[in-house]
């Protein structure tokens, strides 16, 4: 985690034996009171990878379970 705020923040995916890395940035959004939507992005460090989006969308699949866990957790709902 390289940066975490009330409106979101930033990851950075190290490197590995086949990627580069990653960057992966999120942002929540208010729709109510009660509720946030997190808006999130994946992108390889290196433009050119030809595997990045692959990469991008398990580091997005991730990104979405560790909420989900923290939600079960701390018994909010997530939908």
């Amino acid at each position: 985690m390289r940066e975490l705020d009330a409106q979101g923040g930033r990851i950075s995916v190290g490197i590995t034996f086949s990627s580069w890395g990653a960057r992966v940035r999120f942002v929540l959004r208010p729709v109510s009171e009660t509720a946030s939507q997190i808006v999130a992005t994946s992108r390889p460090r290196m433009p050119l990878e030809l595997l990045g989006r692959a990469r991008s969308e398990g580091n997005l699949s991730l990104l979405f379970r560790g909420v989900a866990q923290e939600a079960e957790r701390t018994h909010t709902s997530v939908t």
